[in-house]
């Protein structure tokens, strides 16, 4: 998962706006979860990375981002900056 490629794809980010910009994270959250079941090309472990991308910025106390790209670029950069098997920070 984090400091590989990212198994979602921006475009399965805008799902998670489709219907508008989600209200709180709560939301956010649901809508990241229930992405593995609603469309066949999102998978259980991709919406999992997702809603697990989304609680890393939520917890940093990050606002939801404004546009699906904004977010996409947001998770992206969060999960990257976790450091993969066998990497060590310095």
């Amino acid at each position: 998962m984090p400091g590989q490629n990212l198994s979602f794809e921006a475009a399965d980010v805008e799902e998670l706006y489709r219907g508008g910009r989600p209200s709180s994270w709560e939301e956010m959250l649901a809508r990241a979860e229930k992405a593995g079941g609603r469309r066949r090309r999102v998978s259980g472990p991709e919406a999992r990375e997702m809603a697990y991308a989304l609680r890393l910025l939520r917890d940093r106390g990050a606002g939801i981002p404004a546009t699906p790209r904004e977010c996409y670029l947001e998770m992206y950069e969060v999960l990257e900056g976790i450091p993969g098997r066998g990497v060590y920070p310095a």
